[in-house]
């Protein structure tokens, strides 16, 4: 997951893989720390997910999601992603065969392309003091990242 926004609460653009992985609260190990989390974001625990929480904590979302790999009954259902797809303001892109390691360069890509202005020098890296961008293996590295910003 890269996540890149302004270093408050909420972010400018959340770039979201393996979104088919979000989940809702179904089947879950953890209830408490889902629950938690959802009322923190003032929403009923058992009538939320997590798909639903990226779009309330951002400007802009980018999500990598396969339908065929929503296996478990944790996922998020494909009928909330149809709603985003489907609303005015979302643009759904089909990709195919993409490798982990593209996809990451690929993410990697649209974030310079997002945010970085073409530069000829190779060594250039991104700084801005109104942004923080992180790149997570993993969202457990992610939620312990928000409880510092917190």
């Amino acid at each position: 997951m890269l996540l890149l926004g302004l270093a408050s609460s909420k972010y400018d653009i959340l770039f979201i893989d393996e979104a088919h992985r979000l989940r809702k609260r179904v089947n879950l190990t953890n209830y408490a720390s889902f629950d938690d989390t959802a009322r923190s974001l003032g929403l009923n625990p058992s009538e939320t997910n997590e798909l639903e929480w990226t779009q309330m904590q951002s400007a802009k979302a980018l999500y990598f999601y396969d339908p065929k790999q929503s296996i478990k009954p944790t996922d998020v259902n494909p009928e909330d992603f149809n709603k985003i797809k489907g609303s005015y303001n979302s643009k759904s892109i089909q990709l195919f065969s993409v490798s982990f390691k593209r996809r990451k360069r690929l993410v990697f890509s649209l974030s310079k392309t997002c945010l970085i202005k073409k530069s000829t020098d190779s060594t250039y890296k991104y700084y801005n003091k109104n942004y923080d961008v992180l790149l997570f293996e993993n969202f457990k590295s992610f939620a312990l990242e928000l409880k510092i910003k917190k």
